[in-house]
């Protein structure tokens, strides 16, 4: 399977004491992406179970719950630098062998949450099956949506970018993690992808859930979130406010800007008529002088031609003049 460089997911299991086994899933798992295992204070027989696995351990001192153990484990994930935690239950209930599918649609959807929708067969005791679904209503009116298919399966990608910040407000650390971590997604607005995968149950499997705690801490957890639904509708709606008028003052800048391109446009067009009715004024104005000029000087050289001929005929009207002068001079003397 081709994965991007980008893309570093690694297997979480979360372990107490589930020796059986241990050892065949993470020989199935290793192969594909590296596998890390949280010891919720398992025993000590079930701690030598783990010894020689192609895997890396986390430890508790104590045993804290699922939740805690998944909880621990993701932020542990995330400080070793992977970018997703394939969480995967040790009791090896789940078809392993659809993990490269899964894997394959979180590469392509990095952001999102991948979740398995439980296809149960004859084995499912009636008593879960009864469970998931009253946990499933609860989700649905803690959403106000039908995001969350199944909120208790434990075979699911998490996008540790998008859940780490998420974990300081969990408050269960126990079977109830499962199904907070889903609803405090969905509320968060992170994608949730579904597919299908067959559950099994096997005869004499080991389970840790107890019904009177787990279910009484489930409930609590639903109380918890119904509760807070007002706050939270009321800081969906302010956001949407919020992006709504975002979104408007964009798009007035973008009008606004739009505006004033065609106004520089306009501008510039009406500056180059300016520019080109003056620079033809200008022209004209020199065509002008230039013609004036010439007349100025035409005239004069028809003047400076008509000289000569005034000149001369001023000087035979002298030359005329002059006899009779005489004439009138001698009569005089006389």
């Amino acid at each position: 399977m081709c994965i991007r460089d980008s893309f570093k997911p690694a297997f979480l299991l979360p372990y107490f004491n589930h020796p059986a086994r241990i050892a065949e899933l993470v020989s199935a798992l290793a192969p594909i992406a590296p596998v890390l295992i949280v010891d919720d204070g398992s025993d000590e027989a079930s701690k030598s179970a783990l010894k020689g696995l192609a895997a890396q351990i986390y430890t508790r001192a104590q045993n804290g719950g699922k939740g805690a153990a998944v909880c621990d484990g993701l932020a542990w994930a995330k400080e070793l630098g992977f970018t997703h935690a394939f969480q995967i239950d040790a009791d090896f209930q789940h078809d392993v062998g659809r993990c490269e599918e899964f894997l394959a649609l979180a590469a392509q959807q990095p952001a999102a949450l991948i979740c398995a929708a439980p296809v149960y067969d004859e084995s499912a005791p009636k008593s879960r099956l009864h469970g998931r679904k009253i946990m499933n209503f609860w989700c649905v009116i803690n959403t106000l949506s039908h995001r969350i298919k199944d909120a208790m399966c434990g075979f699911r990608i998490y996008p540790l970018e998008g859940i780490v910040p998420l974990l300081p407000h969990t408050k269960s650390r126990r079977m109830g993690f499962d199904a907070e971590i889903l609803i405090l997604a969905v509320r968060a607005g992170l994608e949730i992808k579904w597919l299908d995968l067959a559950v099994r149950y096997e005869a004499g499997g080991v389970s840790h859930f107890a019904p009177f705690r787990d279910n009484f801490g489930i409930s609590l957890m639903h109380a918890r979130l119904f509760c807070g639904l007002p706050l939270w509708l009321a800081k969906r709606a302010l956001k949407r406010a919020c992006d709504k008028f975002k979104k408007r003052g964009l798009q007035d800048v973008s009008q606004q800007s739009e505006g004033e391109i065609l106004q520089g446009l306009a501008g510039q067009n009406l500056c180059s008529g300016a520019r080109r009715d003056s620079c033809k004024g200008a022209k004209e104005e020199m065509d002008g002088g230039t013609d004036e000029k010439a007349g100025t000087e035409k005239c004069g050289d028809k003047v400076a031609a008509q000289s000569p001929q005034a000149e001369n005929s001023a000087q035979s009207s002298l030359v005329k003049a002059s006899p009779q002068h005489a004439a009138a001079k001698d009569g005089r003397d006389g």
